[in-house]
């Protein structure tokens, strides 16, 4: 059908108003085509923990996604970059939400990388009724093959 994709899904647990959580990806172009775009989207799978975590889009976690020009140093809990940072490739927002484009990825290019950092924040206005709460947030990046053309 000219996509591929594929999902990852990472533990935060213990997160209290204010607290972020950072998660990092590679994003691999292995094939021999290069691709027309990369498209991102998170939500809780069929099956999975839903909560007001993911379901209070204003009060419930917050994404925001950065690039690399080089794979991420963990240092700590956090992640720095020793090259380029590309901030807001996916802007601030609530945390489940499909399809968004990944502009401008490196990984459009056969054989190329994309080095992405996921960080996920619970605002520091969360109420009480965010205690003891959890959510099952699957991340699922998807490659759209480039339009066919007369070889």
């Amino acid at each position: 059908d000219g996509t591929a994709a594929d999902t990852t899904t990472s533990a935060v647990t213990g997160m209290m108003p204010g607290d972020s959580a950072q998660r990092v990806i590679t994003v691999d172009n292995l094939g021999d085509q290069d691709w027309s775009s990369l498209l991102m989207s998170a939500y809780v799978a069929t099956g999975g923990t839903s909560s007001l975590l993911d379901t209070d889009h204003y009060q419930g976690l917050q994404m925001v996604v950065d690039r690399c020009s080089q794979a991420w140093t963990a240092a700590g809990s956090t992640y720095t970059c020793g090259g380029t940072t590309t901030s807001n490739v996916v802007a601030t927002g609530s945390v489940i939400r499909s399809n968004l484009t990944i502009g401008s990825s490196p990984a459009l290019t056969s054989g190329a990388h994309d080095y992405l950092r996921i960080t996920v924040t619970l605002p520091s206005f969360a109420g009480d009724e965010f205690q003891n709460l959890s959510s099952d947030i699957t991340y699922r990046f998807q490659a759209v093959q480039r339009t066919a053309t007369s070889k």
